[in-house]
C-alpha cells in the first residue's frame, strides 16, 4: 500500500536542518496557506457517499521550517459522517509524497499527499494536484481515495503591493496625459 506515514516532530526538523548545505535557509519564516478542493470515492469497508463526497477548506504551513501550523477542512456527503478536520497532526512523507496529516475530533484521519520540489518539504511549493491521498475512519473501518488540488492563498502583503503598484501606474498615466493635453 505504500510507505507508512512519517510524522515530523520539531526534533526531526532540527536534526534535518542541521544537515542542510546547498539549500541553507537564511530567510525569515514564510507562512503560506493552501486552499483544499477535493472529491473522494469509497475505497473499502463501510465507506459510501450520499451523493458526491467533497472536501474543502485550507491548511497553513511555515515553509521555512516545514511545519504544519493549522488546518480547517470540512467534509460533506460522506457516510459514515466525518470531519471537520481541524487537528493538525503534523506533516512528513506518505507513499513517496510530501503529506499533511489532519484529524477530526472522533479519530478520523485525512492524509493529503502531493509532489513538492523537495520530498517532505514545502520550500518552493506553489500548489498542484493531490497525488495519493486518503480519508479513513478507523472506528467504522471505512476508507476513501481523495483526489483534487491545492492552491496557495495570496498573502495580504502581496495584494497590498500589487494595489500600490496599480495606483502608482494610474498616477503616472494621469500626469503624462496632463502634460500632453492642451489646457482649455
Amino acid at each position: 500500500m505504500g510507505d507508512a506515514p512519517r510524522i515530523v516532530s520539531s526534533r526531526d526538523h532540527k536534526r534535518h536542518d542541521a544537515g542542510r548545505n546547498s539549500r541553507d535557509r537564511t530567510r525569515a519564516d514564510v507562512i503560506t496557506s493552501f486552499d483544499v478542493s477535493a472529491t473522494a470515492v469509497p475505497r473499502f469497508g463501510t465507506a459510501a457517499c450520499s451523493a458526491t463526497c467533497t472536501l474543502g477548506g485550507d491548511f497553513t504551513v511555515d515553509t521555512t521550517t516545514d511545519t504544519l501550523l493549522s488546518a480547517d477542512v470540512t467534509a460533506s456527503g460522506f457516510s459514515p459522517g466525518v470531519g471537520p478536520f481541524t487537528n493538525s497532526e503534523g506533516n512528513g512523507t506518505f507513499g513517496g509524497y510530501t503529506a499533511v496529516f489532519i484529524g477530526d475530533a472522533t479519530g478520523d484521519n485525512l492524509i493529503l499527499a502531493f509532489e513538492t520540489p523537495f520530498l517532505g518539504e514545502f520550500m518552493d511549493y506553489d500548489g498542484g494536484d493531490l497525488s495519493f491521498s486518503l480519508l479513513s475512519t478507523p472506528r467504522d473501518a471505512a476508507e476513501w481515495t481523495v483526489s483534487g488540488s491545492l492552491s496557495p492563498v495570496p498573502e495580504p502583503a502581496s495584494l497590498v503591493l500589487l494595489g500600490t503598484a496599480l495606483v502608482g501606474f494610474g498616477a503616472i498615466r494621469r500626469r503624462k496625459k496632463a502634460e500632453t493635453d492642451p489646457l482649455p
